[in-house]
């Protein structure tokens, strides 16, 4: 399991239980950014997912040619109306230019925000509920406006959209994804159904704005009570490709995804994307994303294009090699870091020291910094030397220490070591 998932299913408990109200990100479909990975909406848990299912994941905004090199494109519009004519005949023309490719196309009509506060709702304190009360009536009213004030009307052969009934949780599972899932365990909720287009539909938008009806092929992979959750769209026009539209991220955003069940519905979407190497998470907000000819220049400065300008390049890099060499000279510490004592202070924790019987000459810290502060005092020397004699307690090694320094260390001036006495 990969670091961010066990990540996920450590915090997402220890998130909806016990906790006071607090600042809740919930910043939609995003997933290398740190919202992406803080966020309840977020997508990064579902990313690392298909890493370790062996996948390169990467991220992108735009639909435009640097797309041909991925085989699966994971797509999380943060817009409830459905895409543009535009939008998805760039996607479709990208499923016909290679074989086995998979666009995953995930509805944005569900919070996560929303499931986290109702299961912090239980287990706050009495005088935190009205405050939780209120911030899950908030997002409620706020998702209920947006779906309210959504064009649905769109020629959209990918699916129709529908309001159903009951809208909420998901009671009942089946398809060939079901089979191995209890649905008791799953938390799904649907409120807007990307429904599979009957004929009614397919008739009422027969030739509208000049666009002529494709034979598309519909498999629903998993269903609910309302409608299906997961289907799969094949075309002759798209060869082996195929396109997976989700009704909704309610099991694979962040927060959902510390659901075990719903980790085994992820697992089942990323193994129908079949033997692919390259995904890439397309993040896009209101309107989709733009639709470009070429890649635009991602290449961004970095500072060092100053060494490239005369003078200032020149200046610069004499500053920088100063600027290293005083770095060197100034913070390196060798040896212990060792505290400075005032003479005065030395003195009185040298005699203290020795009163305590553990003092041992040329090894203390005392002693050393006192030793470094007076360091030009000659004498002071003479009087370590003679503390270290007198702590052997031999006299006779004191001596000829003594009589050693006088015959081959102490001499006159001109005289010479060898000389006798």
């Amino acid at each position: 399991m990969t670091r961010w998932l066990t990540f996920c299913l450590l915090a997402a408990p220890l998130a909806v239980v016990g906790c006071a109200p607090q600042e809740l990100d919930t910043t939609y479909g995003l997933r290398h950014s740190l919202s992406g990975r803080e966020s309840v909406n977020g997508t990064a848990a579902l990313g690392e997912m298909f890493k370790a299912a062996g996948y390169r994941v990467n991220g992108w905004r735009r639909l435009s040619p640097k797309l041909e090199d991925y085989d699966v494109i994971v797509w999380f519009p943060n817009d409830f109306a459905p895409p543009e004519e535009p939008q998805r005949q760039f996607l479709e023309d990208w499923l016909s230019n290679e074989p086995g490719r998979t666009l995953i196309y995930v509805g944005r009509d569900y919070d996560a925000a929303t499931t986290y506060w109702q299961k912090v709702t239980p287990s706050v304190p009495a005088d935190q509920a009205m405050e939780v009360a209120r911030r899950l009536a908030t997002l409620r009213s706020a998702n209920a406006k947006a779906r309210a004030a959504t064009k649905w009307d769109n020629h959209v052969d990918w699916f129709t959209v529908q309001q159903p009934q009951p809208q909420g949780p998901v009671t009942d599972l089946a398809g060939p994804w079901a089979a191995s899932i209890d649905a008791r365990q799953a938390e799904l909720d649907v409120y807007t159904l990307l429904a599979i287009p009957g004929e009614d539909d397919r008739k009422k938008w027969k030739g509208r704005d000049g666009v002529p009806l494709r034979d598309l092929e519909y498999t629903p992979l998993l269903a609910g009570n309302q409608g299906p959750l997961v289907t799969r769209i094949t075309s002759a026009d798209w060869g082996s490709s195929q396109l997976l539209v989700v009704a909704n991220g309610s099991f694979l955003l962040n927060l959902p995804l510390a659901n075990a069940t719903h980790r085994q519905l992820a697992g089942n979407l990323i193994e129908t994307c079949g033997d692919a190497d390259r995904a890439v998470f397309l993040e896009s907000g209101p309107g989709g994303p733009l639709i470009l000819a070429e890649d635009p220049d991602e290449s961004y400065p970095t500072g060092l294009e100053v060494f490239t300008v005369w003078p200032l390049g020149i200046i610069v890099l004499h500053l920088a090699a100063l600027g290293i060499l005083c770095c060197f000279a100034a913070y390196p510490i060798f040896g212990r870091p060792r505290e400075v004592l005032m003479p005065s202070q030395a003195s009185t924790a040298r005699a203290s020291t020795y009163q305590s019987g553990y003092y041992m000459a040329g090894s203390s810290t005392v002693e050393a910094s006192a030793r470094r502060i007076e360091r030009a005092h000659f004498g002071k020397h003479i009087e370590a030397v003679g503390e270290m004699l007198e702590l052997t307690h031999d006299r006779n090694y004191a001596v000829e220490r003594v009589k050693y320094y006088h015959e081959h260390v102490k001499r006159d001036s001109g005289v010479s070591h060898q000389q006798s006495e």
